[in-house]
């Protein structure tokens, strides 16, 4: 559109944002002819008959949007109220190319038309997977965190800053090996997947991070990937309180879920290989990569009896024929129990690879002439070569379809 290339090798993130449907768009491992062409995109539908189109594009060599959050903000720095929310988009970058590789954060206020940049820290150590957003419980003040390789940094809502947000270039936490995998507020506690570990924020003006449950060491030792995906809160059965769900990436993936009134006592909800094998048979590819839950977990209510459900994306490979170019998901139940559910493929020739891989990322329509009603899906994984090129994509379907057939 407008000459305005907008077909990348991976949707990461779909997100709502003041009503509007936006998708981060990544170019990371496509062909080496259009390497320098094309930076990481945010995409823009504004309405259900809109068609997407390019809200951003970012400059090479920025080829992947590493996270991206709508975060709203009712305080400024000093825990005053702010006469009205303010909402922010922030999308985070990588460099795969540099050394020194930068952590690049881009803020958009309700009321800019520009993506403001932000630098937090130059080092070999980058990669800021992960947004949160948390009010301090002893402060009272709003904050958004960044999680890096390098550290947890955190930036307030100050009008005057570059792009309305007050970075600290100094790190809450730093000096641990793996990427923040998520945030997520369980029982009024932020708390940060970090692999092999689950850190709990201890509130205050000097705030600090503890670990509170880390992965069995024989467990740990034989896990590849990132660890533990898609932290989320969930309401306990009993409904006395929230206990955290994580997704283990890798051989041994599990999705377990931390009990914190018991000592974050952990429970093993799903053993993902075993489970695959039981749908898949022979067809289930276990020599190659498994993850669940890339990004988040989506919470969804079951319009027949009001319970909360959770769709969470899948990449996992089932070699079937007529199967082999679908994308799955699971839904979890209010009970615990999984359902299966694939994104069967719609052939496009303009496409390099006609697999959809896996889902990265899920998300109830924003727009108010759906209601609620309807699911927007996203993908694609770079597994390595060959090199891709047009493999980004998005489906749609409604809230009945997504659901159907899940175990109670």
């Amino acid at each position: 559109m407008n000459d305005n290339f907008l077909s990348g090798t991976e949707i990461m993130y779909l997100v709502s944002h003041q009503g509007k449907l936006y998708a981060a768009n990544g170019f990371f491992g496509e062909k080496p002819e259009h390497a320098q062409k094309t930076g990481a995109q945010i995409l823009l539908k504004q309405s259900v008959e809109d068609p997407w189109k390019l809200e951003n594009q970012f400059n090479p060599p920025f080829k992947r949007v590493e996270a991206f959050k709508s975060v709203t903000f009712t305080t400024d720095g000093r825990g005053n109220t702010l006469p009205k929310p303010v909402s922010i988009l922030i999308a985070t970058l990588s460099n795969y190319e540099q050394i020194l590789r930068e952590t690049i954060v881009y803020t958009k206020e309700d009321s800019g038309r520009n993506w403001t940049k932000n630098i937090l820290q130059t080092s070999r150590r980058s990669f800021p997977r992960a947004i949160g957003q948390y009010r301090d419980k002893v402060t009272g003040i709003d904050r958004v965190f960044i999680g890096c390789l390098s550290g947890i940094y955190t930036g307030v809502y100050e009008p005057n800053s570059p792009g309305a947000v007050r970075w600290n270039t100094i790190p809450e936490l730093p000096l641990y090996k793996s990427r923040v995998m998520a945030f997520a507020e369980c029982n009024g506690d932020l708390y940060a997947a970090i692999k092999p570990a689950i850190y709990k924020r201890i509130d205050g003006n000097q705030p600090k991070w503890e670990i509170v449950y880390e992965y069995p060491a024989p467990v740990y030792e034989i896990t590849q990937g990132s660890g533990m995906r898609g932290l989320t809160a969930v309401p306990k059965p009993d409904g006395n309180g929230e206990m955290l769900l994580m997704a283990l990436e890798g051989r041994e993936s599990e999705i377990v879920h931390l009990d914190p009134s018991k000592n974050y006592e952990s429970t093993v909800e799903l053993d993902i290989m075993k489970f695959l094998r039981e749908q898949w048979g022979d067809f289930f590819a276990e020599d190659k990569p498994v993850i669940v839950a890339a990004n988040d977990m989506t919470k969804v209510v079951d319009q027949k009896t009001g319970k909360p459900l959770y769709l969470i994306g899948l990449l996992a490979h089932n070699n079937k024929p007529e199967k082999i170019n679908s994308a799955w998901y699971l839904i979890r139940s209010s009970e615990g129990n999984y359902t299966l559910r694939e994104i069967p493929a719609v052939i496009d020739k303009r496409r390099s690879d006609m697999r959809l891989m896996g889902t990265r990322s899920i998300l109830v329509s924003p727009f108010k002439s759906e209601d609620g009603k309807s699911v927007y899906f996203g993908g694609y994984f770079i597994l390595g070569p060959p090199p891709q090129d047009n493999t980004a994509w998005t489906y749609k379907t409604n809230l009945a379809t997504a659901l159907a057939g899940y175990e109670q």
